[in-house]
């Protein structure tokens, strides 16, 4: 496994366990824990302790890559994981319980990814869906403990490729984004389309909710030219715009340090990249001697995946 450059932080490596070459990863609450779960080219999810590297349990392989997870609430302390593998059915298992994999079809598409979003239920009160993009053009919401259809949301015009949920004021909203270089915020309670949001030049590569303040969030948006775009999920308007690396951002996620939260970005330019997103400016720098498939955080520390397996990176408060 190579090494990591970070004058700001620690390096901790998690085994490949295998050659397993890591494709997506979460972290996942249980037990008072935040553990990790990742997926991969030999299809199998595998569930870690990003504290000392344990592998702790493996699922039963597919015969496809495990492209992409979400972590679903369902209430209490139960967790359900979500997940595609180069089809056109999403699948949920639960990890720590009955350990039963369902699958969900409906998209004619290859599945690209999927998140878990907020929404209305019918007594007044919310519910946690399951929301899916796929190849089709379109976004599907799904009820995850009884596996049926809720919404089909249509709009885009290429291939759907990045989802993620947007706290607004006392609402939640989904976002997406698709090769045909839009973001587009939708209702998931009703399928209402909000908002269409553009100004990338290339395919929209992964998109996050960044928290600015107590009651506010941005939504953080990235492309496959290296440029983050900071958004006002409420009106759609551009707040910042960051160009940020020099090849495809894989991912985007949010780290909590001293206090505030910082926007990562990690790409194929070998590199994750933190920046404030309240003023713009880069923090710290993280270089990694290969592409950077995808990130997650557990507190003030970086989950790195990699064609080898993970690292996990601590973010000290001394910028790079």
């Amino acid at each position: 496994m190579s090494g990591t450059e970070n004058p700001g932080g620690t390096r901790a490596a998690i085994p490949a366990a295998g050659g397993h070459d890591v494709l997506t990863v979460v972290t996942l609450p249980h037990d008072g824990r935040r553990l990790a779960a990742s997926g991969g080219h030999d299809g199998a999810v595998r569930i870690w302790d990003p504290a000392d590297g344990r592998l702790l349990d493996t699922s039963a392989g597919h015969t496809m890559p495990v492209d992409t997870l979400c972590v679903i609430p369902t209430g209490g302390n139960r967790h359900l994981l979500g997940f595609v593998d180069h089809g056109t059915a999403v699948r949920v298992w639960d990890p720590f319980g009955d350990r039963i994999e369902h699958t969900l079809t409906g998209h004619t598409g290859e599945v690209t990814t999927v998140c878990a979003v907020r929404a209305g239920g019918k007594d007044g009160g919310e519910r946690h869906l399951l929301a899916s993009a796929s190849r089709d053009e379109s976004v599907r919401t799904w009820d995850p403990i009884d596996h049926r259809p809720v919404r089909h949301l249509t709009g885009h015009t290429n291939w759907v490729t990045a989802l993620c949920p947007i706290p607004v004021g006392r609402s939640h909203l989904l976002a997406s984004g698709s090769r045909d270089k839009s973001i587009r915020i939708w209702d998931p309670t009703d399928g209402r389309p909000l908002h269409v949001l553009t100004g990338h030049t290339g395919t929209v590569s992964a998109l996050c909710a960044v928290p600015v303040d107590r009651d506010r969030y941005l939504l953080a948006s990235a492309d496959d030219g290296g440029e983050v775009r900071l958004w006002n999920p409420a009106d759609g308007r551009l707040h910042h715009h960051l160009a940020s690396h020099t090849d495809v951002i894989r991912a985007l996620a949010v780290v909590r340090l001293d206090g505030r939260s910082l926007l990562a970005s990690a790409s194929d330019d070998q590199s994750v990249r933190l920046f404030d997103p309240a003023s713009g400016q880069s923090t710290h720098v993280v270089h990694v001697h290969q592409h950077v498939r995808c990130l997650a955080i557990t507190d003030a520390t970086l989950l790195i995946g990699l064609t080898t397996g993970l690292i996990a990176v601590e973010v000290r408060s001394q910028p790079v």
